[in-house]
């Protein structure tokens, strides 16, 4: 028996074989991608996340007008920052982890 060949699988004509030959690249190439790339979808809900905080924060501090506007701000500010930064931390973790991947092989 070949190695990773399932005795059972039904035979495949070319057509199948080809299917499968492009979902097996497709998939490569995503992996190959980086895990934490940055996604529109990631940047608004860390915008929602960011309004959220903020305007919970903006609540708080509601009886002085000045300041409670500049805490809300500051804390929108803060969420979207620590989401970039996070994001770039976790990219950079995933690169160095493919490095060392590919300089054991």
């Amino acid at each position: 028996m070949n190695k990773n060949n399932d005795p059972r699988a039904l035979p495949t004509n070319p057509a199948q074989k080809a299917r499968a030959e492009r979902i097996a690249q497709r998939r490569a190439a995503a992996k190959a991608t980086s895990p934490a790339r940055t996604s529109r979808m990631y940047w608004i809900r860390a915008a929602i996340v960011a309004m959220i905080a903020g305007l919970l924060a903006f609540s708080m501090q509601w009886p002085r007008m000045p300041m409670s506007l500049y805490v809300g701000l500051g804390v929108a500010a803060f969420i979207l920052v620590a989401a970039f930064l996070l994001r770039a931390g976790l990219s950079r973790a995933g690169a160095a982890a493919r490095e060392r991947a590919a300089s054991r092989r």
